[in-house]
């Protein structure tokens, strides 16, 4: 192998069988450019193959003993291929584990030749010679401890109340919705729904229409609100400016604009406790009306793995067609919405009732 022999990018892309935009390429990547690969090498050689050998961290436990990678390239004139690449982790028998896919990024940067000659002994210390110089650089330390923060320690300290906390930290939330705390928060996973067929659009335009048709709504439109200054006007106005068609199935689809678009209304699930409030602290109580504590127990975990099998097994027993929705909001009092459980439609596709789920813990009873 006396030529400059490299692992071609494209053979890189056919052997593992993805794009750019597949997982096992990306993950790859980031493993690579992690630093993650903490030894790799050749064990053999010949003029037609190279035995390469690999170390690399645990990405979920960068402490434990690294996964070995183990594989073959054939030499020619003209290239070099992949003949069998292996890995420890769980899906390394499939030679295109996300180490694999690493190892192999590093041999389409780096010339072959330049890859460090590694015997048998090398092999069986070559994690006892990394291990220090690896727990130490990953080594967890206390938040404070950090350099960032120690260069920062004569900062001036401040109290500051729930609310104020439960605000920023819904405006990072708001601000970074792919972040950690606002995966946690609404759940890592989207419920998938398909794009409305024509059928859907018109039933959907169906129960905005109906919506519009309530005197009682119209008539609470005309109630005066008084601002207490303009900013007040302009906040309203901003939170309550949206499309009600766009945000009925924006929230059919998704958990994040669902709760985006219920916090600063009156809605349905909580509008009596605005209505039975006996108390004179509004700045308190709307404060946690609209940045209330996360809660749920198993009860409220059953109601919600429950409410489909409930929903079907109503249709089933009763004949009728019931539309699932999102978020109805009112055309003339955008500050009020309503998620209802389910909406029993007629024979034109126009809602006749609604439906309101129970899935009682103990028992079969379904309201």
């Amino acid at each position: 192998m006396d030529h400059d022999c490299r692992f071609s990018i494209c053979d890189y892309f056919r052997y593992v069988d993805g794009t750019v935009n597949s997982r096992v390429v990306f993950e790859g990547e980031q493993v690579l450019n992690s630093g993650h690969i903490i030894l790799c090498g050749i064990t053999e050689q010949e003029s037609h193959f190279v035995n390469i050998y690999a170390l690399c961290l645990q990405t979920t436990s960068l402490q434990s003993s690294p996964h070995k990678i183990e594989g073959t390239f054939l030499i020619s004139d003209e290239d070099c291929q992949v003949k069998h690449f292996l890995c420890s982790c769980k899906a390394g028998k499939s030679g295109r584990c996300k180490h694999i896919s690493a190892v192999l990024l590093l041999c389409t940067r780096t010339s072959l030749n330049k890859l460090e000659a590694i015997s048998q002994t090398d092999i069986a210390c070559a994690w006892s010679k990394k291990k220090d110089e690896t727990k130490e650089k990953y080594q967890a330390i206390p938040v404070a401890e950090m350099e960032c923060l120690k260069k920062n320690n004569n900062c001036k300290s401040y109290d500051v109340s729930e609310t104020t906390l439960r605000e920023i930290q819904t405006n990072f939330i708001t601000a970074l919705p792919s972040s950690a705390l606002s995966l946690h928060k609404i759940g890592r996973r989207q419920l998938q729904v398909p794009m409305s067929t024509a059928l859907e659009d018109d039933v959907i335009k169906n129960i905005l229409n109906n919506a519009c048709q309530s005197v009682l709504m119209m008539e609470l439109m005309q109630k005066k609100v008084d601002f207490v200054a303009s900013c007040c006007e302009e906040v309203f106005k901003n939170k309550f400016d949206g499309n009600a068609y766009q945000i009925l199935c924006d929230t059919k689809t998704s958990k994040r604009s669902w709760l985006s678009e219920r916090q600063f209304r009156v809605t349905g699930s909580r509008i009596y406790e605005i209505f039975t409030y006996c108390g004179k602290d509004w700045s308190i109580k709307s404060s946690k009306y609209f940045y209330p504590k996360s809660f749920t127990n198993k009860y409220v975990k059953h109601g919600l793995q429950q409410e489909a099998s409930a929903r079907s097994l109503f249709e089933q027993r009763t004949g009728l067609t019931v539309m699932e929705c999102g978020f109805i909001i009112s055309e003339f009092n955008p500050w009020l919405g309503y998620s209802p459980d389910g909406l029993v439609m007629d024979n034109n596709q126009y809602p006749a009732e609604l439906i309101e789920i129970k899935c009682p813990f103990e028992g079969n009873l379904i309201y």
